[in-house]
């Protein structure tokens, strides 16, 4: 016998349309890529929604057709994510943090039809738009102010202006697909998990559930998790099924700008992966704040496991409950959260602690077991560490063009290839990755890609990536390489081969040579003596980039550019603002920006703005691994319009750097016709001070298109000094 109950179909577009009917002015806050905070609300989200789904029709995307996007999070991309599922076709978020041979492939792969961007990628997508096949269209998500001067692209607000808001949203079936993201290719290419109505509803309540993430209408929620990252963790629909006032981040994640909107938008609850949270203690720290002061109530950690430190950190100095979860892109990705059972209450510490770090409890919809190497379900005794297996109503059952059903075991259970402890009470705790993934800030790296394109340089015999422990990043990898007999090559150089080959931030942080590699019986390489044998192994902290400017303060944007690509994983601060400033408060500036600087600093000078050295480089000697001292200038001879005279300057407070060895690493680079100084006077301060001298070719103004010549060479010069800065530190 049936029940005699009504049938909906569940479908995306009825959640924003609860939220325009229920919650209609409750507010979405967004950080623009144009600059400055926008707000809008559920109401006029809805509204735009469905003039963007009158204006898709309009443009031929049918159900079933793919739009990508390449977006970070804001109320233009939460637009797309109904107006796109809403009327049958299929969202697919893309991560521009792929490489972008890995963007082109899954791009053609989902045979994406339309690309909607925001501008900061508008170069990414220049580079892209040959190598995407399938895409017809591609509009800027901005207006005409801002729209990026590339052929063929669209206004993205002229599109919504184009369309009515007259717009029912079609009945479709809750099993039909409504968004699409891959999986970040820790084994190959990526693979494309497509996420129906159902599912996407479905899991939009687990996130909801008390004994999920508990959003509700009073919550104001910071989704730093980006909406390109498994839908944001579905926030975008559950923000608008239980009216939660929504903060997107947009592109600025550092410290500073997270803090701001916590502080300023009076955020209740914040979902990030451990690295943001590590940036904002930072500038915490840094700057003498009182967090305990804002109104943050919970914060959901996930995409790794979260650090004890960072769970105290937020309880002792925030005020606010740490909700450690878990979960995958084939799970929607909520799959269990660490909430405390009633009898946790008398727990001392030290085990209340040990409960927290665990993934937690699966919520309802999902159902975990673990099996051992024969397949049968081990004990649930919080002992027994077997790989983790799942299924519930939002798990994917096969990836984008398989059979139904293709990932799933006899018993229908997907393998998560995680290995995992479960305890008496249900309480999940990943152990170790079956595969050999490097987990990085949230995100993964293929030790298998970075293996295979180490081993096309010419002079590797074997080549094997292992994750290392890092105090920021979780993990960062390590590449341990045989050379071939008879060939030389360093660490430098094979970084700098890795380079153009992967992305930059999968790029290995150091290299170790060794003479042979451990091998299995059937000649496969043994990662786990691997990781055993240097699980004590310390990466050197990345070097942070500090530009010091010139007599006359400005530093141009492609200077500090070609520095940082020339130290893959290295910080750059923002070149300091000196211009027009006094000696004395130049060097106090440089010495602020020093003191906020943990770890060794690349020091890079330009003109006059070495010989501040001297007042702070004996106070700091021991954080700066190195400096390129670029076209410093000759104290002998008169300078031209408009630089001040030395003597000028040494009347308001100006000391010269000490014509005497530097305690660090140095290179000086003068070019053969500066007219601060010539390569006699360049030499011989190079000769005094410890440092070799790099000899440029003439230059010309600071304007690259004027010919300045010095910096096509800037990465080889700051990799030498890199290179030289470990070697002492080793």
């Amino acid at each position: 016998m049936l029940g005699l109950m009504q049938y909906q179909s569940l479908q995306v577009s009825s959640l924003i349309e609860h939220a325009c009917h229920h919650h209609p002015e409750r507010e979405i806050v967004s950080r623009t890529s144009e600059g400055g905070i926008h707000r809008t609300t559920y109401g006029m989200v809805g509204q735009r929604s469905r003039q963007l789904a009158n204006a898709l029709v309009r443009l031929g995307v049918r159900p079933g057709m793919r739009v990508a996007t390449l977006a970070w999070n804001g109320y233009r991309h939460m637009e797309l994510y109904y107006a796109v599922a809403g009327i049958g076709a299929v969202l697919h978020t893309i991560n521009p943090r792929l490489f972008p041979e890995q963007i082109a492939y899954i791009a053609n792969h989902a045979e994406d039809d339309l690309l909607f961007f925001d501008i900061g990628f508008a170069g990414l997508v220049a580079q892209l738009a040959p190598q995407m096949k399938t895409v017809r269209g591609m509009y800027a998500m901005t207006d005409r102010a801002h729209l990026p001067d590339m052929p063929g692209v669209g206004c993205y607000e002229e599109l919504i202006a184009a369309g009515s808001t007259d717009f029912v949203w079609p009945e479709l079936d809750e099993h039909s697909a409504a968004a699409l993201c891959y999986t970040s290719g820790t084994t190959g290419n990526p693979k494309g998990v497509l996420y129906s109505h159902r599912s996407t509803l479905l899991h939009a309540m687990a996130v909801c559930a008390v004994d999920g993430l508990g959003l509700s209408s009073a919550d104001t929620a910071l989704v730093v998790v980006p909406m390109f990252h498994v839908n944001a963790w579905g926030m975008p629909y559950a923000g608008a099924l239980c009216g939660a006032r929504l903060v997107f981040p947009g592109p600025a994640l550092d410290g500073e700008s997270v803090y701001q909107l916590l502080r300023d938008e009076g955020v209740t609850l914040a979902l990030g992966v451990p690295t943001v949270w590590q940036l904002l203690f930072r500038h915490v720290e840094q700057q003498g704040l009182a967090p305990q002061q804002l109104a943050l109530e919970r914060v959901v950690i996930g995409g790794s496991a979260a650090p004890l430190s960072m769970i105290e950190t937020f309880e002792s100095l925030f005020g606010a409950q740490v909700l450690h979860a878990w979960g995958m892109t084939e799970m929607s990705p909520l799959g269990t959260v660490c909430r405390p059972l009633p009898k946790h209450a008398s727990l001392d510490t030290a085990s209340y602690r040990r409960l927290q770090q665990k993934q937690g409890r699966p919520v309802f919809g999902v159902r975990l077991k673990i099996v051992g190497d024969d397949g049968h379900a081990l004990p649930h005794d919080g002992k027994s560490a077997g790989r983790l297996l799942v299924r519930g109503h939002w798990i994917a059952s096969s990836y984008f063009g398989q059979e139904p059903g293709a990932a799933l075991d006899a018993n229908g259970y997907f393998d998560t290839g995680d290995i995992a402890t479960i305890d008496p009470d249900g309480y999940m705790m990943i152990t170790d990755r079956a595969k050999d993934v490097i987990k990085s800030g949230g995100e993964w790296i293929s030790s298998i890609d970075l293996e295979n394109a180490a081993m096309g340089h010419p002079a590797l015999a074997e080549a094997a990536v292992i994750g290392i422990a890092h105090p920021t990043w979780q993990e960062r990898p390590l590449l341990i390489a045989v050379r071939k007999p008879g060939q030389q090559v360093s660490g430098a150089e094979l970084l700098a081969w890795l380079s153009g080959r992967v992305a930059r931030w999968w790029c290995p942080d150091e290299v170790v040579f060794v003479d042979q590699l451990p091998h299995t019986a059937t000649g496969k390489i043994q990662k786990l003596q691997l990781r055993e044998q240097f699980r004590h192994y310390l990466l050197a902290q990345a070097p942070t980039l500090l530009i010091v400017p010139g007599l006359r303060g400005h530093v141009p944007d492609h200077w500090q550019t070609l520095l940082a690509e020339a130290t893959p994983g290295a910080r750059t601060v923002p070149p300091l603002e000196t211009d027009g400033l006094s000696c004395s408060a130049r060097v106090a500036a440089l010495d602020r920006a020093l003191a906020a600087i943990d770890g060794p600093v690349i020091l890079v000078a330009h003109s006059a703005g070495v010989l501040t050295v001297a007042h702070w480089a004996a106070r700091h000697q021991r954080s700066i691994a190195g400096a390129l001292l670029v076209t410093p200038p000759d104290l002998e001879v008169d300078w031209p319009e408009p630089y001040p005279q030395p003597d000028t300057l040494r009347a308001n407070g100006w000391a010269p750097l000490p014509r005497a060895p530097l305690p660090f690493p140095a290179l000086v680079a003068a070019s053969s016709n500066d007219h601060l100084a010539s390569l006699d006077a360049a030499r011989a301060m190079a000769s005094d001070w410890g440092a070799e001298l790099v000899e440029l070719g003439p230059v010309g103004h600071l304007n690259p298109a004027a010919g300045y010549g010095p910096w096509p060479q800037a990465a080889e010069l700051v990799a030498r000094l890199v290179e030289a800065a470990a070697a002492v530190a080793k």
